[in-house]
């Protein structure tokens, strides 16, 4: 078994019950040694979420959009002024409040299940591209590839877009690495 599963299995006990946890890999460690300047996904479904609501009661309805870029389109519009936060991005208390204040106002975009990694192919250590585990070896073993399952899925959001807590179809694990943003 590879280190992944171990080392999972080595935690499972502390989170199980709350369903979540982070792992923060050292900071030396890199997911994509070029960056992410050039990065670009078509991404066929991008959602508008459009909140409404006020005093800690807000209901989403998401809108689907054209299909877009994510270097072309997605990027420029995330970095408009008008839909950055004003706090400073170390300020969290500053975000937050920032956050539920302005969450009504100009949907943010999301783009959801983008096949697709950011991994380097040859990026040691925990590669979602490559995470050992007794289900991707099985369908492996059968040629078989279930997309978001058992190979990465990518998610873009801008400011302000949100993806819930879940549960995953039937009670699988989830992985996620957040390559930019906080």
């Amino acid at each position: 078994r590879g280190s992944f599963e171990k080392y999972i299995e080595s935690i499972e006990d502390q989170f199980a019950d709350v369903g979540i946890c982070k792992i923060v890999p050292p900071k030396e460690w890199t997911a994509r040694a070029a960056g992410y300047d050039d990065v670009d996904f078509h991404v066929p479904n991008p959602i508008r979420q459009h909140a409404t609501g006020r005093k800690g009661l807000f209901r989403t309805l998401l809108v689907e959009a054209k299909p877009m870029s994510v270097l072309h389109d997605m990027k420029p519009m995330s970095a408009d002024p008008s839909l950055q936060p004003r706090a400073a991005a170390d300020d969290y208390k500053g975000l937050e409040r920032e956050f539920w204040k302005m969450v009504t106002y100009n949907p943010p975009l999301y783009g959801a299940d983008v096949e697709g990694s950011l991994f380097d192919e040859d990026v040691r250590g925990w590669n979602i591209r490559k995470l050992d585990t007794i289900l991707s070896r099985t369908l492996q073993q059968h040629n078989l590839a279930l997309p978001g399952v058992n190979t990465p899925y990518l998610y873009f959001g801008m400011w302000r877009s949100t993806f819930a807590w879940h549960t995953e179809d039937v009670d699988l694990y989830s992985v996620n690495y957040l390559h930019y943003g906080k």
